[in-house]
């Protein structure tokens, strides 16, 4: 398994699924896209045209999000229709403050079951954390 991670602009994914074919990689992948807001991607195109661009490609077993606020994940899964099952793995929402080389913000833990629940519902199959994101975040997601 192949994981391409926190992509943010289509045009370099086009890139490295026309290398994926070109070489006749063979290998399952899924790529996940790091996003501003609700609906776009951090170089500003819509997920949902992000998510159609891996779902084209017959490798492609999953589409995400990833080092992304969670309270924009719900709406991003949703834009992108079902083509692929979705990975997710959003940060703590917190935002870097260069000035005072600090993180700010954020909501502690980076979510919860309410979350959780909406992302499944989604089709998120794949559910994780990335920047700030602890893991005992995780271990309160794991079954008991």
């Amino acid at each position: 398994m192949l994981a391409l991670e926190t992509m943010p602009d289509t045009e370099e994914v086009e890139v490295l699924l026309d290398l994926l074919t070109e070489f006749n990689v063979g290998i399952p992948f899924w790529v996940s896209f790091s996003c501003a807001n609700e609906l776009r991607t951090n170089a500003g195109q819509f997920f949902a045209d992000a998510a159609l661009l891996v779902a084209g490609h017959s490798d492609a077993v999953a589409v995400g999000v990833n080092c992304t606020a969670p309270e924009y994940i719900t709406p991003l899964l949703q834009s992108a229709g079902n083509e692929l099952p979705f990975v997710v793995y959003p940060n703590a929402g917190n935002v870097w403050d260069a000035q005072n080389n600090v993180w700010i913000g954020g909501k502690g833990s980076a979510f919860g079951d309410a979350l959780l629940n909406q992302w499944g519902a989604a089709g998120a199959v794949i559910v994780g954390g990335c920047c700030g994101v602890a893991p005992s975040d995780i271990g309160a997601l794991a079954l008991p």
